[in-house]
């Protein structure tokens, strides 16, 4: 699975730009994206809009890369992790038939 650190670096490569010069152009400090970009520090909600707008990504793409991650950290020890992956996505799809009716 890809991480969203590799796939912002791999982004910020594409674009040819430093680790410096996007850090400028996101207005975050160079360490925090050199940290997101390695997967130790995770990016917040308002700094993925500035990736998506620097970048010019797919918001859809990002965010489900961005949610899926912190949905994985919360449940990756957890030996009931795939039991409650199944409830919410029950639960998802219920919501949705009922906004449907």
């Amino acid at each position: 699975m890809e991480t969203i650190g590799k796939f912002l670096r791999t982004e910020r490569e594409k674009h040819n730009l430093l680790l410096r010069q996007a850090a400028a152009k996101l207005d975050l400090d160079q360490a925090i994206l050199s940290k997101i970009e390695r997967n130790s520090r995770s990016a917040t909600a308002a700094q993925l809009s500035k990736f998506i707008n620097l970048y010019n990504l797919n918001p859809e793409q990002l965010q489900v890369l961005w949610l899926s991650e912190k949905v994985y950290e919360l449940l990756k020890e957890d030996p009931l992790a795939n039991l409650v992956l199944e409830k919410v996505s029950n639960k998802l799809k219920a919501d949705k038939m009922k906004k449907h009716y």
